[in-house]
């Protein structure tokens, strides 16, 4: 049987489907190209994020710069100017250690963190065309030395007379005479020829001393005529730091 060539609509046909499959190669080549472009752009606007957090935190350890947070870095880097850079910040509210496993202690910490976001937009600038980074930052150690508990015992009656309650605040400070804010202090009596129970709020930052103590068979008593005084311990820096107040009259 003498053989034939492909006829004409067998021809086009073979056409169509080359020129779809190279469309399709083409397609895919462009998509490849588009997502590769965008991971770059990704990769440099990671970098500038990072970078931009970095500045931030070292700005940051400046003890004036935390204190007013106002002037830190922000807007674009000078080398990539089309990725637009914002920084913001806000207040951060910690909890103490083991403060939510006491049930309801408002044992917080409320001036040692900012909470700082960097948003970098890349081009073309659509919705999704941002890159977010988010970091707490900590307020810089206080290089006052001579760190020192001051227990304000204004409001304490003298002398005390026999179950009565008075309070008691504590506050840390450092060689300069700043106030280093979120010190936490655990409370004790200190006792002299009397004694008395200390009561810690919540908030370890008060206390309430009343002029009533537990003997040893469990019984309660008070003092007359006699003094004590009433301690407040804090960590700074990993180092314990103990103020005392003055005598207290019973």
């Amino acid at each position: 049987m003498k053989p034939r060539g492909l006829s004409l609509a067998e021809t086009v046909v073979a056409l169509f489907v080359l020129v779809v499959a190279c469309l399709g190669c083409v397609q895919m080549f462009h998509l490849g190209l588009r997502a590769s472009a965008v991971s770059e752009k990704r990769a440099v606007a990671a970098f500038l994020a990072n970078k931009r957090l970095t500045q931030v935190q070292v700005w940051a350890k400046d003890a004036s710069h935390f204190a007013s947070w106002s002037g830190y870095p922000n807007g674009p880097d000078s080398d990539f100017p089309e990725y637009p850079i914002q920084v913001t910040h806000s207040d951060y509210t910690a909890a103490s250690p083991s403060s939510q496993l006491q049930g309801g202690s408002n044992r917080q910490l409320v001036h040692s963190l900012q909470r700082v976001q960097v948003d970098v937009a890349y081009p073309p600038y659509q919705a999704g065309d941002h890159l977010k980074v988010v970091s707490l930052v900590g307020e810089p150690p206080h290089s006052g030395g001579g760190l020192v508990v001051l227990v304000n015992d204004s409001a304490v009656p003298s002398p005390m007379s026999a179950g009565s309650t008075a309070s008691l605040s504590a506050r840390l400070q450092d060689g300069s005479g700043n106030v280093i804010q979120d010190a936490l202090f655990d409370w004790g009596v200190a006792p002299d020829t009397g004694n008395g129970t200390v009561y810690p709020d919540d908030n370890g930052r008060t206390a309430s001393f009343k002029n009533e103590f537990l003997l040893p068979d469990g019984s309660l008593t008070t003092s007359t005529g006699k003094t004590c005084s009433v301690e407040a311990c804090t960590r700074y820096m990993g180092r314990p730091v103990l103020g005392c107040s003055g005598d207290i009259h019973l």
